[in-house]
């Protein structure tokens, strides 16, 4: 076995033993920066706690899409009416297939990016997953419904903990 392999079913049967059973479906933020860990490991170990029925899902939010955002707002600052509007009107469009989820980290990156992944598709507040139910979880996302009960997060409650 590999290092980066036996990290990863080290910190499967850690999360195992802090109470993650295959199965569930799990919702994870995480920060990170200056464990050591890699973010492809992290989420690897997570799924292999999950199991194959498990669904692992992280937030890929996209907050600078929203012209009223403070991440959008801190971006236009100082530029004219007519200078915001040109930049607004250059900003790629969303697209849940490529458009990266700025400020989440690498974790979401990574699962966001990883073969198999789905992501809903709200231009602000989308989540990605892998797993049994992703596409269960993320086929729906209304416009209207950033973090509410229609979105992933709503429709999921009590499929799992934390999620």
């Amino acid at each position: 076995m590999t290092g980066r392999a036996a990290e990863r079913d080290g910190l499967a049967r850690r999360l195992t033993e802090l109470g993650l059973r295959a199965g569930e479906t799990v919702l994870v933020h995480a920060g990170i920066g200056g464990t050591g860990m890699d973010a492809a490991g992290l989420r690897d170990a997570l799924l292999r706690a999950v199991g194959e029925e498990g669904t692992l899902v992280v937030p890929a939010f996209t907050p600078e899409n929203s012209d009223t955002s403070s991440a959008y707002l801190r971006r236009v600052a100082g530029m004219t009416p007519t200078q915001a509007a040109a930049f607004r009107a250059k900003m790629p469009a969303f697209d849940p297939a490529v458009t990266p989820s700025t400020g989440m980290g690498r974790l979401a990156e990574s699962v966001r990016t990883a073969r198999g992944a789905v992501r809903s598709a709200h231009p602000q507040t989308s989540f990605a997953a892998l797993g049994r139910r992703a596409g269960e979880l993320l086929s729906r996302h209304p416009l209207t419904c950033h973090l509410g009960e229609e979105s992933p997060s709503g429709r999921s409650t009590g499929q799992g903990r934390g999620y």
